[in-house]
């Protein structure tokens, strides 16, 4: 999971406000990056928004494209807490605060549809 830490290292994100912001603890989300237990489904697509990435840069490794790299270099002229309220307007783009209510609805849609996309033929 090279790439989940480069993502959130170029933001220069510490591994508990990023957990936050999944609604996760942070020694969830060091397993996860350290790639000891398996990423789920809602959090690999809650990543994958928040960093403005495709799902297969965070769970196989591909590489991260130079426009995402520019993109979280302009990033890091923002302080943490702008930063955590991009990541966080990616993930609740409704102007919703962010709080485990909210996180677990944005969860919950993304299990029905992975469920949704198993179900077809």
């Amino acid at each position: 999971m090279q790439n989940l830490y480069f993502l959130r290292t170029s933001l220069d994100i510490n591994p508990g406000a990023l957990s936050k912001l999944l609604n996760i603890t942070a020694h969830t989300y060091l397993l996860y990056e350290k790639g000891i237990i398996p990423i789920p489904f809602e959090i690999i697509k809650m990543l994958s928004v928040a960093f403005n990435v495709d799902d297969d840069i965070i769970t196989d490794g591909t590489e991260i494209p130079e426009e995402t790299i520019i993109s979280h270099q302009k990033m890091c002229e923002l302080t943490d807490d702008e930063i955590i309220n991009v990541l966080t307007k990616r993930i609740l783009p409704n102007g919703e605060k962010l709080n485990y209510r909210n996180i677990r609805k944005v969860k919950n849609r993304v299990s029905k549809y992975e469920k949704n996309e198993k179900s077809e033929p």
